[in-house]
């Protein structure tokens, strides 16, 4: 039984520390989006901005950022889409602007699918790709939820005002009968 134990248990911890030396701490962050979706007028644009990181690795990246899908409405605003992300940071932004066309229909959807990829430079002038980091985000032409009107909102704060006062009042009744029968 102990032998075969370690007959897989070895194996497995071996393949482990040799993928461990592979481990890639470039990283791409966007910001919160309800469903991955963002809500834009038909002839409306927006900026955008992805943050490249590289938290954990021991060497500067280099990185070249790409869209992959969703051209047609999404761009990279930078010069170049070439970017150096310095080891031990996490703010290298790279900048797009999303523009929906004006005859979009209401409710149209487009992806926009980036990629960033590391590239290394190699001795002899030779460069290497690496897998790379993959996300997307969805666009939908259509109107912004409106805002709760004001009145909405006193009133739903008047319910927790109200709420925090009721407790108030009942601590404020069980102690003094509290006090009460205490001194009987």
């Amino acid at each position: 039984m102990n032998n075969k134990i370690i007959k897989i248990t070895l194996p497995s911890f071996l393949i482990i520390i040799f993928f461990s030396f592979y481990v890639n701490a470039f990283a791409v962050s966007m910001p919160y989006l309800e469903g991955k979706t963002i809500v834009l007028y038909p002839g409306a644009s927006s900026d955008f901005e992805l943050v490249l990181q590289n938290m954990v690795g021991d060497t500067d990246e280099t990185a070249v950022v790409t869209i992959d899908e969703g051209n047609e409405i999404a761009k990279i605003t930078d010069k170049k889409n070439v970017y150096e992300v310095p080891k031990g940071t996490k703010d290298t932004v790279v900048h797009l602007k999303i523009s929906i066309p004006i005859d979009a229909p209401l409710g149209k959807e487009w992806t926009v699918r980036f990629k960033a990829t590391p590239i290394t430079e190699k001795e002899g002038g030779m460069v290497q790709i690496s897998g790379g980091v993959s996300d997307y985000f969805k666009v939908r032409a259509g109107n912004i939820p409106d805002q709760l009107p004001k009145e909405k909102t006193e009133t739903s704060m008047l319910w927790w005002l109200g709420g925090i006062l009721l407790a108030l009042v009942a601590v404020i009744f069980l102690l003094t009968n509290y006090m009460k029968t205490k001194r009987k």
